[in-house]
């Protein structure tokens, strides 16, 4: 045991220096707890409605949502508690952080949601009706969906759902069963080109910029992720955006020699026959062992 007199004690965020803070639904507060098990009150507010789950965000403020309400609350490193969003049809779960946003379960009405920064509310996934089918977001349906966690991958939500799988009878009570429910959201490069669609490719590369300096979302895509969709536009003939995918994939990841490589690929297929060496060059540079860019400069007739 660590820690006594907490009170409903439901949600936990443990911070830089390993207090944790813990909401406590029965007296709408939050207490600290320190790593030698002392506990105090933290924060209280008629915000609180039984505060349940709770996440602490990189600049060490908190946000809170409560079971008895839809109000998800923000609460200051000093305990300042204001409300953040409200989420329709209340008696919420637990919340998570992903790719800069938060994501909040809907105990009550089975539904999953997701709150940008400036709190503005969208349902992603659940129908209002309970049940266990998978499939789109929408579309899909969840039994008091609860807990929730984000994956390390960067696209994943995991939720555990309670079900009733056994119809009851006057005989035979329901049996519960948990079960944990896997979200997954659209990969970056499918981002990238609903952006590319939208806006071109400005606004692409924008959306590209703006996930790499967020450090929510700067991990949420890899080398390979962008060189895959670099290549399909250029296979299937949209040079422009292509090359801009290649060249922001050798400035996020310069040591790369494969980066390199496929820069000088798509230069190669315009016809520019010098940038091709000098990035071929810069790709053996890293890389002496790559037979492939030996290969291609063997036969441009250079070393």
């Amino acid at each position: 045991t660590l820690a006594r007199g907490l009170a409903g004690p439901v949600g936990i965020a443990v911070d830089s220096i390993d207090n944790l803070t813990v909401t406590n639904c029965r007296t709408n507060s939050l207490s600290r707890v320190t790593p030698a098990g002392a506990v105090s009150t933290f924060a209280t507010s008629p915000l609180f409605n039984c505060p349940n789950g709770i996440t602490r965000t990189p600049d060490g403020n908190f946000h809170v949502v409560n079971f008895a309400d839809g109000r998800v609350l923000k609460v200051t490193r000093d305990g300042a508690v204001s409300e953040f969003a409200l989420i329709p049809g209340g008696g919420l779960g637990h919340i998570a952080q992903l790719r800069g946003a938060f994501y909040v379960t809907a105990f009550q009405s089975h539904q999953l949601y997701r709150i940008d920064a400036d709190g503005v509310v969208t349902r992603v996934a659940g129908a209002p009706q309970p049940g266990e089918v998978d499939g789109d977001g929408l579309e899909a349906r969840f039994t008091f969906p609860n807990g929730i966690a984000s994956g390390p991958t960067g696209d994943r939500l995991y939720i555990n759902d309670f079900l009733n799988r056994s119809p009851p009878t006057v005989e035979a009570p329901p049996v519960p069963k948990s079960i944990v429910r896997q979200v997954t959201l659209p990969a970056f490069w499918q981002v990238l080109a609903a952006e590319l669609r939208a806006g071109g490719v400005t606004a692409m590369e924008s959306r590209y910029r703006a996930w790499k300096a967020d450090p929510a979302t700067a991990g949420g895509f890899t080398e390979q992720e962008i060189n895959a969709f670099a290549y399909q536009l250029m296979n299937n003939g949209n040079l422009p955006a292509a090359r801009v995918l290649f060249r922001l994939n050798t400035e996020s990841y310069p040591g790369s020699f494969n980066t390199w490589d496929s820069y000088a690929e798509w230069h190669l297929k315009s016809g520019q026959r010098n940038e091709a060496i000098r990035f071929y060059r810069k790709s053996l540079e890293l890389n002496p062992a790559n037979t492939n860019a030996t290969e291609q400069l063997r036969q441009l007739g250079v070393s």
